[in-house]
C-alpha cells in the first residue's frame, strides 16, 4: 500500500512539473511572439515616417514607399542620414531601378 501512495506521489508530481513546464514555455513563445510583433509594428511606422518625409522633398509616394521598405530591409542605420537632404540624395543613388 506505501509502495503505490509513493508511485502516485512520484506520478503526480511529475504530473505537475509538466504542466508547469508547458505553461512556462507557452507564455516565453507568447511574450517573443508579442515582442516580435512590436517590432514589425514600430518598423512599420519608420516606413511610413520615412516615406512621408521624402513626400515632402518631391519624390513620388510610390518611388518613397519602394526606398523605405528597401532601407528598413537592407540598411537600418541610413535611417540617420535621411534627416538631410544629402542622404536621400545618396540612397536615390543606390536606388538604380527607380
Amino acid at each position: 500500500m506505501r509502495k503505490l501512495l509513493t508511485i502516485m506521489r512520484i506520478a503526480s508530481i511529475l504530473t505537475y512539473m509538466i504542466i508547469r513546464l508547458a505553461l512556462n514555455s507557452t507564455i516565453i513563445f507568447m511574450e517573443l511572439y508579442e515582442a516580435k510583433l512590436k517590432i514589425k509594428f514600430k518598423t512599420r511606422i519608420y516606413e511610413w515616417k520615412l516615406s512621408r518625409k521624402l513626400e515632402e522633398y518631391g519624390i513620388p509616394r510610390e518611388v518613397s514607399k519602394r526606398i523605405s521598405k528597401n532601407i528598413y530591409k537592407r540598411e537600418v542605420e541610413a535611417l540617420n542620414n535621411l534627416l538631410s537632404l544629402k542622404g536621400i540624395m545618396e540612397i536615390m543613388r543606390k536606388q538604380t531601378h527607380i
